[in-house]
């Protein structure tokens, strides 16, 4: 909140490329709506774009789409019924088991079990005996809503050394670099779900090759969100101008932009 005060107030900038963490948009949606500044979010929580607030603008998919594909997938690829669910207590956390539990009852699946761990709060290291507790209710496989990157390279780990008891499927933060480089071999042919496929379009494939030579290293997928929504908001001011008022209204205008993510096209919800 501060932050976002200092941005507005003291440095006058003209829209705001946010917070990743649905906690943190929480936080400053009041002030983002008071102020009137257009704002691109990464987090992905249902609630976040469905509180009134004509200022904040998705980049990424939104929880419902990921646990929708993530139960369907569970049900019709993997012909699995019985699901044990990890989480941690964010928003983000809770929300995605919420969702997921919705979703597997709506389609006569079991969740066996909830385990949750307390998010940023705390720094657990041992999830074992969660792991294990998902194991003994019968889950023929779990399903990871972690925040945190140490917290999923922690459990893949644990889950590998537990001798991988059921199959595993992770929210977004289990496919990312930083998960990835932590918990190395242990996350080999784990699932999880991620926003987009790379190289699924040529500005993805471009993107790609651009960020590798700069960088020397493969795209992440957190950095793809902040790039497409830096072009999104150029193409307005390009239209509108360095109006906040005419930005927002050029950024809903928007249909069809070809990024990296996808096809982006506004709605005020």
């Amino acid at each position: 909140l501060a932050a976002v005060r200092k941005a507005v107030e003291q440095e006058k900038v003209l829209a705001l490329i946010s917070f990743i963490l649905s906690g943190h948009v929480l936080a400053t949606s009041d002030a983002i709506k008071t102020y009137g500044i257009p704002t691109f979010i990464g987090g992905t929580h249902v609630s976040l774009t469905r509180q009134g607030n004509p200022w904040l603008f998705r980049v990424r998919p939104d929880d419902s789409i990921a646990t929708l594909a993530m139960v369907k997938y569970i049900e019709e690829d993997m012909k699995l019924r019985r699901i044990g669910i990890l989480h941690d207590t964010s928003p983000f956390g809770t929300g995605g088991a919420d969702l997921v539990e919705q979703g597997a009852k709506e389609r006569g699946m079991t969740i066996v079990r909830r385990e949750k761990y307390t998010a940023h709060g705390t720094e657990e290291k041992d999830f074992t005996a969660k792991l294990l507790s998902l194991k003994e209710a019968g889950a023929e496989i779990m399903v990871l809503f972690a925040t945190a990157f140490r917290d999923a390279a922690w459990v893949q780990r644990q889950y590998r050394q537990l001798g991988s008891p059921f199959k595993y499927l992770g929210s977004q933060t289990s496919q990312m670099k930083m998960a990835l480089d932590q918990s190395k071999e242990a996350a080999e042919g784990l699932l999880a779900i991620a926003d987009f496929v790379p190289g699924q379009s040529d500005v993805n494939k471009k993107y790609a090759e651009a960020y590798k030579k700069e960088y020397n290293e493969e795209y992440d997928t957190a950095s793809v969100w902040v790039y497409d929504a830096l072009n999104i908001l150029v193409e307005a001011i390009k239209t509108a101008g360095e109006d906040r008022a005419k930005i927002r209204e050029a950024i809903l205008a928007l249909k069809g932009y070809q990024g990296v993510l996808g096809t982006f096209s506004f709605t005020p919800n």
